[in-house]
């Protein structure tokens, strides 16, 4: 391809689907490889034609020591040449690794996805370009079928996009039409050079061993195979766009990220019942492909019982509460709380946000419509108390039921998540259990004719934390079981 074809070619996919417009300032990625130089050299050709302004953004992985640095100073160089403005970035993407989990190529994508969006928010910009080619698009269809895809797979990676649910930007491929053979050609014509990275031949990522094994394979076999799934690129979006504005419907905001009603979801095709777990875990704050193996447990999840969770990718989970699905980020451990009450004294419990009080009081009826505040005999449980967290073995005799019971055994009646079940704070005293907070009192500490003395029990959330997962500021249900 003559190296005017390439920018041609390039300009007719920008004019085709709208990628640029007159005033446009344009974040440029470049990590200094062929695709990205590609890009930045072509958009430059371009940048009188549509009117635009162009920033370079690049971003040091230190993935390869010097080499990293070098790439860095590369582009900086070629940047200076073109007399662009630029900015440059340095993240450790193992220890991002180490912290949210997942894989070394996810970890890269979200640091370099968070880089751009914070160079875009900066300098005001309204477009993104990344330099994936055709041969990307190919690679990307293989890789998300490999890991579960589906349906989706087969859409590849769209031509423009927000760069994220709250950015003002657009991210942009402008190179997605041409191939990477048209892009060595055309920097050859050019005379620009470019880095190799050679990571990019390590199998050991998924990714090297599609480009450089498994498509080299099913070529030999079927040469129109890049062909073939390109062409079905097309047809899988508008099937998938029918399953997606149904499955878009279904998720809904809640419990510190995104929720699903099992009982919909139930109900739904399961194309329509998977794109939903996917745009949930999206919404939640995940980013990249789930796993075949992730969607199979979230998918598990949509049945009864609840209590049940599954492990997804970025540090995010699903649970099964009572009433929905719901994915947010991986709670940290449950606290061990073990504290002295005194009456009268108050105590603060910053790790599950509440506080509580013993007073002593006088003779009157407790305020049935505040399960935060109970009235108890002082006779039959002393003058202190410990407040603590759950043990195993725990068990107490429930007001109205007359009879002990396992507190696990109470906390499932009462339909309390398992998650909000080891942040529950008991108020205990050597009989046992006084009151599991914001649930129920013991039988045997309820005030009676016979009481003399009483103790006035009240909690509440601390101003400066959120309320305990599980606590209520409405009645706790008075179940006779």
């Amino acid at each position: 391809m003559p190296d005017t074809a390439f920018s041609e070619k390039v300009a007719a996919t920008i004019e085709r689907h709208g990628l640029l417009g007159e005033g446009d300032l344009v974040v440029v990625a470049v990590s200094g490889g062929p695709d990205s130089m590609a890009l930045l050299q072509a958009i430059f050709e371009l940048r009188a034609r549509f009117g635009v302004e162009l920033w370079v953004a690049s971003l040091n992985h230190k993935l390869r020591g010097e080499a990293s640095a070098d790439d860095a100073d590369f582009v900086a160089d070629h940047a200076k040449e073109l007399g662009l403005s630029n900015t440059f970035g340095v993240t450790d993407v193992r220890a991002e690794r180490r912290l949210h989990g997942g894989s070394l190529e996810m970890a890269a994508r979200r640091a370099r996805y968070e880089f751009l969006e914070a160079v875009a928010t900066e300098w005001s910009a309204s477009k993104v370009a990344l330099g994936h080619t055709a041969d990307d698009q190919v690679e990307t269809i293989l890789l998300r079928l490999l890991r579960g895809g589906e349906l989706a797979a087969l859409r590849g990676m769209p031509i423009a996009r927000p760069l994220s649910p709250t950015s003002n930007a657009t991210l942009i491929r402008p190179l997605l039409d041409v191939t990477r053979a048209e892009v060595l050609g055309y920097l050859a014509a050019r005379g620009i050079p470019w880095r190799s990275d050679t990571t990019n031949a390590d199998c050991a990522f998924l990714r090297n061993w599609v480009r450089h094994e498994l498509l080299p394979l099913l070529e030999a076999r079927d040469p129109s195979v890049r062909a073939a799934l390109l062409g079905a690129v097309t047809h899988a979006r508008s099937l998938s766009d029918l399953v997606a504005a149904q499955a878009g419907g279904l998720v809904t905001a809640g419990e510190g990220g995104a929720c699903l009603d099992p009982a919909r979801l139930a109900d739904e095709p399961r194309l329509v019942r998977r794109e939903a777990i996917r745009r949930a875990y999206a919404a939640a704050g995940g980013t990249g492909d789930l796993t075949r193996r992730a969607l199979d447990a979230a998918e598990w999840l949509v049945a009864p019982p609840a209590g049940r969770s599954a492990s997804l990718a970025g540090g995010l989970v699903a649970e099964r509460t009572y009433e929905a699905m719901v994915f947010r980020a991986r709670r940290p451990p449950a606290p061990r709380v073990s504290l002295t009450l005194d009456v009268p004294g108050r105590v603060e419990i910053p790790e599950v946000g509440l506080w509580l009080e013993a007073t002593c009081a006088e003779r009157q009826r407790p305020d049935e419509s505040n399960s935060w505040e109970e009235l108890v005999d002082m006779d039959v449980v002393g003058g202190h108390f410990e407040v603590r967290t759950r043990l195993p073995g725990d068990r107490f005799v429930p007001l109205g039921l007359g009879k002990a019971t396992k507190l696990k055994n109470f906390l499932i009646n009462q339909r309390v998540p398992r998650a909000a079940r080891d942040r529950l704070l008991l108020v205990t005293c050597p009989i046992g259990i006084v009151w599991a907070v914001g649930l129920r009192l013991d039988d045997r500490a309820k005030v009676t004719p016979a009481t003399r003395r009483l103790a006035r029990l009240r909690a509440g959330p601390l101003p400066s934390s959120p309320l305990s997962p599980g606590c209520r500021l409405t009645p706790a249900v008075q179940t006779v079981e």
